[in-house]
């Protein structure tokens, strides 16, 4: 007797996220809008589930686009970083990042973490030497 098949789960990693962005919002229009972006991401991440239950808590709800500062401001950086600072899901807004994050492609402030410092902390959790500040 054979097993019933299994449903696939939801792949959010970021290529296949950014494929599907790419194909429901049309290739090299996919970066232009972000609303549109912003809509089509939770879309696809979330799969129509919507974001998890610990989001609503979070206190950077509705200021996502706060989030995304220039490395190279030092100001914005520690305005994203005082936001999160006392954030009471600071730790599922980390714990969520870090399990599907790609280490290539880090971006913005999340739970007050650069993307460096998400890289670095990755590392650490693998076991791996620090590389003296250089990270990719």
């Amino acid at each position: 007797m054979s097993s019933p098949p299994q449903t696939p789960q939801p792949v959010h990693t970021p290529e296949p996220v950014l494929s599907r962005l790419r194909r429901d919002v049309g290739p090299g229009r996919e970066f232009h809008n972000p609303a549109t972006v912003r809509l089509v991401l939770r879309r696809v991440l979330f799969d129509g589930d919507g974001p998890p239950s610990w989001r609503q808590h979070a206190t950077c709800d509705g200021l996502d686009d706060l989030f995304f500062p220039e490395p190279s401001d030092p100001d914005a950086v520690a305005t994203c970083r005082a936001v999160c600072e006392f954030c009471p899901v600071q730790a599922a807004c980390l714990d969520d990042v870090m399990s599907w994050e790609h280490s290539g492609r880090r971006h913005g402030v999340v739970a007050g973490l650069t993307p460096t410092e998400r890289t670095r902390l990755a590392r650490e959790q693998r076991g791996e030497p620090d590389l003296g500040g250089a990270v990719a």
